[in-house]
C-alpha cells in the first residue's frame, strides 16, 4: 500500500498515490507515445498489466509563470511575457503556494481525476489509477529505449536527449522529482 499522501495537497479532490516506488515492481516502457508542451506518454507494462504513463515536465511545478490577464478585448499580451511565479507585496507567499496548487497541469489532472472518483462517474474519461513520483535516473533507460523503438532510423537516444526531453539542463536538477499520471491503456484510441 502506497504511503505517499493523495495530491494535491490542498483542499478539493486529490488523487491517490499508484505506488511509492516504481523501481520495485517489475516494468518496462513499451511505447513511447509522444509529448506535448508539458508532458511525455508512454505505453508501459507494470507487473503485467498494460497502462498509459503521462510524465509531466518537472520545471512546471518549480518555476511556474503565470499571466493575470484583465478581462478586456481590446488588452494584448505578449506571448513571451510571463513573470516567474514569487511572493511579492500585492502577492503574499500563501496565495502563490495556492496558484502553484490549482494552476499546474499534474496538479490539474489529480484534481480532475479525483473529483471524478470522488462523485462515481469515472465513467466520464479513461480510468486512472493514481499518480507517481520518479526520478529521471530511475526512468532514463527505459525512456532511451522506448525513444529509440519509437525513432528506429535516428541516432541512438542519450540520457542527454532524455534530460533534454524532461528540461533537466542543470547537473542540480537531476534529483528533481518528476511527476506522472497512471491511466489505462485503451487500444486503437
Amino acid at each position: 500500500m502506497p504511503t505517499l499522501k493523495p495530491l494535491p495537497d490542498c483542499e478539493g479532490p486529490k488523487l491517490e498515490c499508484f505506488t511509492d516506488d516504481l523501481t520495485k515492481h517489475d516494468f518496462k516502457f513499451l511505447e513511447y507515445l509522444g509529448e506535448g508542451c508539458h508532458s511525455a506518454v508512454v505505453k508501459a507494462e507494470i507487473d503485467g498489466k498494460v497502462y498509459v504513463i503521462k510524465f509531466f515536465f518537472p520545471m512546471e511545478p518549480v518555476e511556474q509563470t503565470i499571466q493575470m490577464v484583465p478581462i478586456d478585448e481590446n488588452f494584448m499580451v505578449d506571448a513571451d511575457v510571463c513573470e516567474l511565479l514569487t511572493a511579492s507585496d500585492k502577492m503574499p507567499q500563501h496565495v502563490t503556494d495556492i496558484v502553484r496548487l490549482q494552476a499546474t497541469s499534474f496538479y490539474n489532472e489529480c484534481r480532475a481525476y479525483g473529483r471524478l472518483k470522488e462523485t462515481g462517474r469515472e465513467d466520464l474519461a479513461i480510468k486512472a489509477h493514481g499518480y507517481l513520483r520518479v526520478n529521471l535516473h530511475q526512468i532514463d533507460e527505459h525512456f532511451q529505449a522506448a525513444i529509440q523503438d519509437a525513432y528506429p532510423g535516428d541516432r541512438p537516444s542519450t540520457r542527454g536527449d532524455i534530460r533534454r526531453l524532461f528540461k533537466i539542463y542543470d547537473d542540480l536538477d537531476v534529483d528533481v522529482p518528476i511527476m506522472a499520471t497512471v491511466k489505462d491503456w485503451v487500444p486503437n484510441h
